[in-house]
């Protein structure tokens, strides 16, 4: 059930936004999806300088990847289930570079969101779970001492289908 009673108004903008996902599945999981469709309805993010896009969640599992690495260092802050949704956050860090980078964290953004996503679709539910949706729910772009760092944080769903 979900914590609130959606308006009309929102199930039809969910209902555009994602529509591959039932109406049951839009009420179970109504909390996040209304997050995520605020953010989709933000304005785009300045890449130009250090920031933030979304909103930051608990993660359940970080992966920490830092440039010159050979593998990804994989960290589980809480235990779960196949089944359940979860938190993933991947943070990348890209050692003793120029930051802000001349032209900008654009780049460096596109690049951890595509390595992040290919890190979550390791954890898609199993076909028992009814589906899996992922989606990305939070991006942190900063300068760190002599280091650029991109952090991005995916929200997995199951029971979905």
């Amino acid at each position: 059930m979900p914590e609130k009673e959606l308006t009309q108004q929102e199930l039809h903008l969910l209902k555009e936004r994602f529509p591959k996902l039932t109406d049951e599945v839009i009420f179970r999981h109504s909390a996040v999806l209304l997050g995520l469709l605020q953010k989709t309805c933000e304005n785009p993010p300045d890449y130009s300088a250090p920031g933030e896009w979304g909103k930051r969640a608990d993660a359940d599992m970080i992966y920490v990847w830092r440039s010159g690495a050979t593998e990804w260092e994989e960290i589980v802050l809480e235990e779960f289930e196949d089944c359940d949704s979860i938190v993933i956050e991947a943070d990348f860090r890209w050692l003793n570079v120029k930051c802000p980078p001349a032209n900008g964290f654009a780049a460096l953004v596109k690049d951890a969101s595509a390595d992040a996503r290919r890190i979550a679709q390791a954890h898609e539910c199993p076909d028992e779970c009814g589906g899996s949706y992922i989606d990305i729910t939070y991006k942190h772009w900063f300068c760190q001492e002599d280091d650029a760092v991109v952090e991005i944080q995916l929200q997995k769903l199951c029971n979905v289908a």
